[in-house]
């Protein structure tokens, strides 16, 4: 069916101009095509009651049977249950409310000020999700955009922001610290957006490498081809593309997640810096897990003891040459990298895992034990690479 969606500002009670653009398109389409709806979300009965009587005061209706092709839909995710040919929008807020749950063939956007439109070819993208700390999703990202961007110069690298993201000096600065760069013109092709600018753009290939990335795109990607590496939430609907609106292919590296595609993920050795001089030291890395109790336990060597913060230090693998990792259960971790960034500049490591939690430390720590880090370093080798040249 054809419809005019509109997501409502219930429970305030007011009419903004979105709501009549909506109602007007709505009425003008039915004059025409008997069969059109008007979709409202997120209203109560109090609430559209109220509504229908402040449009019946406005407008002229006696004439036409309006009222028989509303549909009123209390939550957003109830439009799963609907197949729709034709959808008008009108207002960044249905945008934002609906992305994700409408299975349609056609979304017509009569853009806001918050989605104006912007024609442009087709791009080749990265995207990630800016948070308030560095994740090993940023690095991932960052090292698959520099190593595409070696054989495919237009490349780009979307870094969206978050309410509280990481200012982009500090990321970076920190790209600057960690890897060799002077050859390549990184900087020019990473692009900052807000959230609501994301839809402006039309992708040709996006490549996506972390689940949050994936929640905050939904329903907002103008793109051909999705590429996405899992990670332990992308097998959950909050968590994936919806296929019938997406052409997406999942690669995943680990038994737990969801993918089409087995993929080792790799590492972008090559442009790791070499460390200069390495102080005595251990790195201790407890994922969310405050209780250092554990090294109680432990018969370590004496010497200064490094917690995994938040924030990334400066020439961070020159001040330990040992890695510990305790899993205390508190914490799935997906990817770590740092186990195998550890491996490659020669740290000793030690992995506790008494819990006998199979996640992707278990999975990382047994291939390295089996492989090393042969087959980890990313080129133009890679499967995924290839497919952005």
């Amino acid at each position: 069916m054809d419809a005019v969606v509109l997501h409502t500002n219930y429970p305030e009670r007011k009419v903004n101009g979105a709501i009549i653009d909506a109602f007007e398109y709505y009425l003008s389409i039915l004059e025409y095509n008997k069969d059109i709806k008007l979709v409202i979300i997120n209203s109560s009965r109090t609430y559209l009651a109220w509504l229908f009587d402040i449009l019946e005061n406005k407008y002229v209706l006696d004439d036409i049977k309006w009222k028989y092709n509303v549909i009123v839909i209390r939550y957003s995710r109830l439009l799963l249950q609907y197949n729709f040919n034709k959808i008008l929008v009108l207002d960044y807020g249905t945008i934002k409310h609906t992305r994700g749950f409408l299975r349609c063939k056609k979304i017509i956007v009569l853009s806001d000020k918050h989605g104006e439109q912007v024609e442009m070819k087709p791009v080749d993208a990265i995207i990630y999700y800016r948070l308030p700390f560095v994740n090993g999703a940023l690095i991932d990202a960052f090292e698959y955009y520099i190593t595409m961007l070696d054989y495919n110069p237009s490349v780009k690298f979307i870094m969206m922001d978050s309410i509280n993201g990481l200012g982009l000096k500090y990321i970076l600065d920190m790209f600057e610290n960690k890897y060799e760069l002077d050859n390549i013109d990184w900087k020019k092709n990473i692009i900052t957006i807000s959230k609501s600018d994301l839809i402006k753009y039309k992708f040709n290939r996006v490549l996506i490498l972390d689940s949050l990335t994936i929640y905050n795109t939904r329903g907002l990607l103008r793109v051909n081809k999705i590429y996405s590496i899992s990670d332990n939430k992308t097998n959950t609907f909050q968590y994936m593309y919806n296929k019938n609106l997406y052409d997406v292919t999942y690669y995943g590296e680990m038994p737990f997640e969801y993918r089409d595609i087995e993929y080792k993920m790799k590492f972008a050795f090559n442009r790791y810096k070499p460390l200069r001089k390495v102080e005595p030291g251990i790195y201790i890395n407890s994922p969310d897990n405050p209780d250092r109790s554990f090294l109680e336990k432990l018969d370590l060597p004496d010497k200064p003891l490094i917690f995994k913060a938040k924030l990334h230090l400066n020439n961070l693998f020159e001040q330990f040459d040992e890695y510990l990792y305790w899993h205390a259960n508190t914490w799935f971790d997906p990817h770590p990298r740092l186990l195998l960034e550890s491996a490659f500049y020669g740290k000793k490591i030690h992995y506790y895992n008494e819990p006998g939690v199979e996640d992707g430390s278990w999975y990382r720590y047994l291939d390295w034990k089996e492989n090393g880090i042969e087959n980890r370093t990313l080129d133009d080798n890679d499967e995924i690479v290839r497919l952005f040249l």
